[in-house]
C-alpha cells in the first residue's frame, strides 16, 4: 500500500494505492484492492504471519515495489495536481472579480483624498493575497510506503 500526497502551503491531499506486484515483475490493481480489502477484513489483522524478508531481498523488493508504484501512481499523482490547480484558478478568480468589485465600489464614493488612501489600502490587500496564493500553488509530491505485505501460498515459506 503505497501513499501519494501533494504537500501544499495550505495542507495536503493524499490517495492510497494499493499494488500487487508478483515475483515475475506483473502489477495485478484487482488483485492488489482485493488483498487490500482482506486484510482489513480479517479480524485481527494477518491471520498467520509468515517470515520476514530481510537483507538485499527486503532493498530489492521495495525497490520494485516503488517503481511500480511510481509508474501505476503517476494518473493518481496527476489528478492531484489537477485537483489543486483547478482550485487556485478558481480562487483567484474568485479573489481577482472581490478586488475588482470593491475597486468599483471605492471609486464611486468619497471624497478624492479618502478614495486615493482607500485604493492603496485595497492595493496592499490584493498583492499580499497574491502572494499567499502564489506561495500555495507551489506544491510538493510524496510517495510513501505504508505496509508492505508478502503474500505467499499456504505452508510456503515466504
Amino acid at each position: 500500500m503505497w501513499r501519494i500526497s501533494l504537500h501544499t502551503s495550505g495542507g495536503r491531499e493524499q490517495r492510497f494505492l494499493a499494488l500487487f506486484l508478483a515475483d515475475d515483475g506483473r502489477v495485478f490493481g484487482p488483485t492488489a484492492r482485493t488483498i487490500w480489502e482482506r486484510l482489513i477484513d480479517l479480524p485481527n489483522g494477518l491471520s498467520q504471519p509468515g517470515e520476514e524478508i530481510s537483507g538485499s531481498t527486503a532493498v530489492d523488493a521495495f525497490d520494485a515495489s516503488r517503481k511500480a508504484a511510481e509508474a501505476q501512481g503517476a494518473a493518481v499523482f496527476e489528478e492531484l495536481v489537477g485537483s489543486h490547480q483547478m482550485s487556485i484558478m478558481r480562487e483567484r478568480k474568485k479573489g481577482t472579480h472581490a478586488f475588482s468589485s470593491r475597486r468599483r465600489a471605492i471609486e464611486r464614493l468619497g471624497l478624492p483624498q479618502v478614495r486615493a488612501h482607500r485604493l492603496r489600502i485595497l492595493g496592499d490587500e490584493e498583492q499580499a493575497w497574491t502572494r499567499e496564493l502564489a506561495a500555495r500553488e507551489a506544491a510538493l509530491p510524496d510517495l510513501a510506503a505504508v505496509v508492505m505485505v508478502r503474500v505467499a501460498p499456504m505452508g510456503a515459506s515466504a
